[in-house]
């Protein structure tokens, strides 16, 4: 209510060119005045790149706001925020994810850009952006319920091998200027 979005509208069908790519779908959590996401706790890198990706397709459709809540964050998307080859290189990530794994893990990469947003803004701030991502990809890597990344990089002594270059320019080019905008 107080984003004084309207009433909730019907999921909008979606069928849009990108890249020479056809990207067909439904984009729900739509309103008369913007897009709404939200979550009871503090926020999680799935939220961020799913309301940013929901962003990116609605504003190729019609230009609006998306607003991502949270326990921790108030994030508010506008259509400023979208650049044109955005959405095109999150397909590529897509892409080349589905040939073989990928270095891109949300959230990581959230970490990854708070900190390096934390070390732009204040002198306090002394972890590097990529130490950040390593510890909390460290963590997950240890909980029960990711099965998936012990199997795959719990014997991995060196999460930089996993959290390389590639990781680091997908953070800092599709990531960090929408997050420093919106701060």
């Amino acid at each position: 209510k107080a984003k004084n979005l309207g009433e909730p509208l019907d999921d909008l069908p979606v069928d849009i060119s990108v890249s020479g790519y056809r990207l067909v779908g439904k984009l729900g959590n739509l309103y008369q005045r913007g897009s709404l996401f939200y979550r009871y706790a503090d926020l999680k890198g799935k939220d961020f790149v799913c309301a940013l990706l929901h962003h990116l397709i609605i504003n190729e459709v019609q230009s609006q706001l998306t607003y991502l809540l949270s326990a921790d964050e108030d994030l508010s998307l506008s259509p400023e925020h979208c650049q044109p080859e955005q959405l095109s290189a999150w397909i590529e990530i897509y892409r080349l994810g589905r040939k073989q794994p990928d270095a891109f893990f949300v959230e990581p990469a959230l970490a990854y850009i708070k900190q390096a947003h934390k070390l732009k803004t204040s002198n306090r701030a002394s972890k590097s952006a990529l130490d950040a991502a390593i510890e909390q990809l460290s963590r997950s890597v240890e909980q029960p319920y990711e099965p998936e990344l012990r199997r795959l990089y719990g014997n991995v002594v060196d999460l930089r091998l996993v959290l390389g270059e590639s990781f680091e320019l997908q953070c800092q080019n599709l990531l960090q200027p929408i997050w420093d905008a919106i701060h």
